[in-house]
């Protein structure tokens, strides 16, 4: 078990500096499919022994040993790796043909790459008018930094708290992730103002005149924080 934990461990070192993977929740993916082919790719040797008319399901070019085992170093690496990657294994492997008679052994493979993702594609467009706690500024930062981002507009943020209807433009931010995120070109922080809306305005009067008559007349309201 300490093997396997020191494993993992190096590989979230080395996915900590590619460019293509953005927070901890994208490196486990990418280390669930990784370890699942190799996992099977045992297996199928076994199955090899046992049964000499043993067929795969992979495709030749998709088996482990031929694209990810290293062969006196000539291992696939670099850009072409990551070209098998995207354009013939992950398509390959999700498209595998399938059915209710199909091994569950077999099966399995497609069943696991149905539904997975090798990494967020370049050029995302990021928006978050929500809540700052739903985007991990830390990971965000570093995914702007490796250009995963063509655009980022946050109109709530993490820091937010101290900031949001101050004016700080005499002040020096000091390990702020707020000064982090102004210095890219590519980022806007609006500052919670994308409740200014005609619609957004009108209906917190609404619910503000009401409250008020449920008040006047002795009622409870709805609306009240408790």
């Amino acid at each position: 078990m300490s093997n396997l934990s020191g494993f993992i461990k190096r590989l979230r070192d080395i996915m900590r500096n590619d460019a293509g993977i953005n927070g901890d929740a994208q490196r486990i993916e990418q280390i669930a499919w990784l370890l699942f082919l190799k996992v099977y790719a045992t297996k199928e040797a076994d199955w090899e022994w046992e049964d000499e008319n043993y067929q795969s399901i992979i495709p030749e070019p998709c088996r482990w040993e031929n694209w990810a085992a290293q062969k006196n170093g000539k291992e696939m690496t670099g850009d072409k790796l990551l070209d098998f990657v995207n354009n013939t294994l992950f398509p390959t492997l999700k498209n595998l043909p399938v059915d209710a008679d199909t091994p569950i052994r077999k099966a399995i493979v497609q069943t696991t790459f149905a539904d997975a993702n090798n990494y967020m594609k370049d050029g995302v467009l990021l928006v978050n008018t929500s809540r700052g706690a739903l985007v991990k500024t830390d990971d965000l930062i570093e995914g702007i930094r490796a250009r995963k981002f063509s655009g980022v507009g946050l109109d709530v943020y993490e820091e937010e708290g101290p900031n949001v209807y101050e004016n700080r433009s005499d002040e020096i931010l000091e390990h702020s992730v707020t000064a982090r995120l102004l210095s890219f070109p590519n980022v806007m922080i609006t500052s919670h103002q994308a409740f200014f809306t005609d619609e957004a305005l009108s209906a917190i009067a609404k619910t503000t005149l009401e409250n008020a008559k449920i008040f006047e007349r002795g009622e409870e309201t709805p609306n009240e924080v408790k």
